[in-house]
């Protein structure tokens, strides 16, 4: 496979498969313009994690999955924490857009109080009414290795 010294849109160096037919290097193109980071300004609303992701629910609970890294409602600045530090470390990737703004998923590892690492894709939305970003959800990744 040939690679080639490419450079994204922060100025920083890495090495990629080279791109040889348009298609390719117009694909490539994109997916960079698609994906940013999400600034370490980002509102992590407290109620979200306080009162729905650290809580146990009847369906699609995520608290159980959180615990294993040592979250809990004692804890839930260093949930937050551990989100701005995967955002800081990981790509936004654009997902869809609707009246409410654009939405952006990061997908990585969450680093957990006891040392453990969860997978898990966050899901962010630059809000149309002012342009900063929200934290909105976060869903557990248990079938692939990040």
């Amino acid at each position: 496979m040939e690679v080639a010294l490419a450079e994204n849109p922060e100025g920083e160096m890495f090495y990629t498969k080279n791109l040889s037919t348009p298609k390719e290097r117009l694909m490539r193109r994109v997916s960079l313009w698609m994906m940013m980071k999400v600034p370490d300004n980002a509102i992590i609303p407290d109620a979200k994690m306080s009162s729905y992701l650290l809580v146990l629910q009847p369906r699609n609970d995520k608290s159980k999955f959180l615990a294993q890294a040592g979250f809990t409602q004692n804890n839930v600045d260093a949930l937050a924490d551990a989100l701005r530090q995967l955002v800081a470390t990981n790509e936004a990737i654009e997902n869809r857009t609707d009246e409410y703004g654009t939405y952006y998923q990061v997908i990585g590892r969450l680093s957990g109080v006891n040392g453990i690492n969860l997978s898990v894709v966050t899901v962010w939305l630059r809000r149309n009414t002012d342009q900063n970003f929200q934290f909105i959800t976060l869903i557990p990744v248990k079938e692939i290795n990040l």
